[in-house]
C-alpha cells in the first residue's frame, strides 16, 4: 500500500501500518542503518509536516516524503549525468539522512526501492 493511500491515518495508524509492512520489515531487515535514520525518525512523527498548496488547495505534506521525492530528482540527476543540485550537495549527506550505504551505482537501487514502497510504483515516462 503506497504512502499516498496512507497518509491521512497518520500517527498510530501509520506506525501500524510500518509495522505490518511486510516489505518495509524487509528493506529494514537488509538496510539496518534505516530504522535509526532521519528520514525514518521523520516518517513516523505525524507533526513533521507543512502545508503543501497546489491549485489553491492546501494539504498536509509529510516533510520526509517531500525530501523523498526530492532526493529521487537529485541522486537521478547526479547518476545519470554527473551533476549535482547545487554546489554544497554531496551523496553522503543522502546516504545518512536515509540510513543506507554504498558507491551511487548500488545505492539507486536501495533508494528506488524505498520510493517504491513509500511512494508506490510510479509509471516510467
Amino acid at each position: 500500500m503506497p504512502y499516498l493511500h496512507i497518509r491521512e491515518g497518520g500517527g498510530a495508524k501509520f506506525n501500524s501500518y510500518i509495522m505490518n509492512n511486510t516489505e518495509l520489515l524487509n528493506f529494514m531487515a537488509k538496510n539496518p542503518n534505516f530504522k535509526d535514520s532521519p528520514f525514518f525518525q521523520q516518517l513516523c512523527d505525524e507533526k513533521n509536516t507543512f502545508d503543501l498548496v497546489m491549485g489553491g488547495k492546501s494539504k498536509k505534506m509529510n516533510r520526509a516524503i517531500w525530501n523523498l521525492i526530492i532526493t529521487k530528482r537529485d541522486l537521478t540527476m547526479y547518476q545519470q549525468f554527473g551533476m549535482k543540485p547545487n554546489s554544497y550537495w554531496k551523496v553522503g549527506d543522502v546516504k545518512r539522512y536515509f540510513g543506507l550505504k554504498g558507491h551511487i551505482n548500488t545505492l539507486m537501487p536501495k533508494y528506488e526501492e524505498l520510493c517504491e514502497i513509500i511512494l508506490g510504483k510510479q509509471p516510467q515516462d
